[in-house]
């Protein structure tokens, strides 16, 4: 028996775990700036600018 899929599937799970990090970084930055508002509940500025 030898573990060399256990390589090759750890290797694909590295690579899923940062594409989904950076995607969920990046929706979570686009919601913010969709929403109108901060975290902390305060109006933001910029969205009332455009």
């Amino acid at each position: 028996m030898t573990y060399e899929p256990l390589i090759l599937y750890s290797e694909a799970a590295i690579i899923y775990l940062f594409f989904s990090s950076v995607l969920s970084h990046l929706q979570e930055k686009l919601e913010r700036k969709l929403a109108g508002t901060t975290v902390k509940g305060q109006v933001n500025d910029n969205a009332l600018q455009h």
